[in-house]
């Protein structure tokens, strides 16, 4: 048999398959579960200039189709100064100046992330 279609909510889903033999009257079955994730990160709008050792105007970051709790963490290395918390608040003070390129994840209850 073959298992399809597409999923229209984000969550944990459990079902059972099950087989059997009408010869030899043996059967089976088995309960599998499907992680469906759709979270999706929103940035917000164009972000404003850092100055050194000028407290950095925080940014809340958001997601949406999560389940449960999130934690935000950073990717790569964020100016140093500046952390994001486990809430998704990135704030701070840059000291020193240059151009930074980072990525923030959210991961929700599922281990589904984004």
């Amino acid at each position: 048999g073959e298992l399809s279609g597409t999923a229209s909510a984000a969550g944990s889903f459990s079902f059972e398959i099950g087989v059997s033999d009408t010869i030899s009257l043996c059967s089976a079955s088995r309960i599998y579960t499907i992680v469906v994730c759709g979270i999706s990160v929103n940035l917000g709008p164009a972000w404003a200039y850092g100055e050194v050792n000028v407290p950095y105007p925080g940014r809340q970051f958001t997601a949406s189709n999560s389940v449960g709790g999130l934690t935000w963490s950073s990717l790569y290395t964020l100016p140093t100064g500046i952390t994001i918390n486990s809430t998704g608040y990135l704030s701070g003070t840059p000291t020193s100046a240059g151009t930074f390129y980072f990525g923030v994840a959210a991961v929700d209850s599922l281990g589904c992330y984004a």
